[in-house]
Order: structure tokens, then C-alpha cells, then sequence
């Protein structure tokens, strides 16, 4: 299958930016594009056509997407703490 193409919202983003962790964000990137190209790995369904890309290094990295037609879209990204629930936001589209 071909790969799709990777949109990224804003709010996705500023959070990308934000991350101070180099080696946390190649990997992040690289789990990302995986995934473009049809290799789920770790990817839960979290409902309203959002999943979650689970990333397993460091504290443990969260990236939100919805796969529309042939764009992968990047909703927002979370680290973990204590809560294990969904941000507010994530099901808008934001």
C-alpha cells in the first residue's frame, strides 16, 4: 500500500516543539512514519476515529491520530504522567 501522507494540526505541533528530548522525538518521528507506511505496532483505538500510537521509551510518549482517506493526521501528543486518560480536545479534531 502506498504510504500517506502525514498532516500535522497545530495543536500537534507546538507540542512537537515543545519536547526538549532530541532522541525522544527521532524516535517519535520514526514510530510516526511507520505507521504511514501500513506498520501499527503499538496503536490502540480510543474511539471517534482517534487511536493512540503508544511510544515506549522514557516516561512513555502518547501521539493521538485519525487516518482519513490516504493523510495520517496527527492530532496531539501527551506524556505520561499519572493519568492514563485521553486529553480533553482530542475526539474535535482540534
Amino acid at each position: 500500500a502506498p504510504m500517506k501522507t502525514i498532516k500535522q494540526t497545530a495543536t500537534y505541533m507546538t507540542w512537537e516543539r515543545k519536547l526538549r528530548d532530541q532522541r525522544a522525538k527521532a524516535i517519535i518521528a520514526a514510530r510516526v512514519f511507520r505507521v504511514a507506511n501500513g506498520l501499527l505496532g503499538d496503536v490502540e483505538p480510543v474511539g471517534q476515529g482517534v487511536s493512540e500510537l503508544r511510544i515506549h521509551y522514557g516516561p512513555g510518549y502518547r501521539v493521538y491520530f485519525q487516518q482519513r482517506g490516504n493523510e495520517l493526521v496527527l492530532l496531539l501528543g501527551d506524556i505520561l504522567d499519572h493519568r492514563h486518560h485521553m486529553p480533553p480536545g482530542v475526539g474535535l479534531g482540534l
